[in-house]
């Protein structure tokens, strides 16, 4: 398995959980969907694929990057609405589920596929270090969200 298989798992997740329009944990979610796959998103799979030389491909992760930081924006703000019983978290659960899930689907269609031209030893390294990112975040916050087991996570680290 290499980083952006890791990252389509994790959109899978995403789109499961988006289904149910609702968190079990919002400062848990947070963590896996900020601290752990955007990071992995940020710091290992954009830069190797900018690092392909393509100028389109820099402009889409740049897009990516700021749609990001406006999940993350929206995301809190739930956070403050919830804390407050504010009727704008209800309303707004939805919009942010589905800006979520049109953004993954953008990453999937338009920069995921530039993968497969990395060099194979690269995508190797990177795993290790999107792996050693779930680690350092929160495996156990990132198996509960994911579904993923720790049997799984072992068997990817080989």
């Amino acid at each position: 398995m290499d980083a952006v298989e890791l990252l389509m798992m994790d959109h899978s997740a995403l789109r499961i959980i988006s289904e149910h329009n609702e968190f079990t944990n919002m400062m848990e979610f947070r963590i896996f969907l900020m601290d752990i796959h955007v990071s992995i998103e940020e710091k290992v799979v954009f830069p190797e694929l900018v690092s392909l030389g393509n100028r389109d491909t820099k402009k889409i992760v740049d897009s990516l990057i700021a749609d990001h930081k406006l999940l993350d924006k929206l995301y809190s703000n739930l956070i403050k609405w919830k804390s407050a019983e504010n009727p704008l978290y209800e309303a707004r659960i939805p919009l942010f589920y589905q800006t979520l899930t049109f953004h993954n689907s953008q990453e999937e269609k338009l920069v995921f596929p530039l993968w497969k031209k990395l060099e194979p030893e690269k995508a190797k390294n990177d795993i290790k270090t999107a792996l050693e990112i779930i680690g350092s975040s929160g495996i156990d916050i990132y198996m509960k969200e994911t579904g993923i087991s720790n049997d799984m996570i072992k068997y990817i680290e080989q």
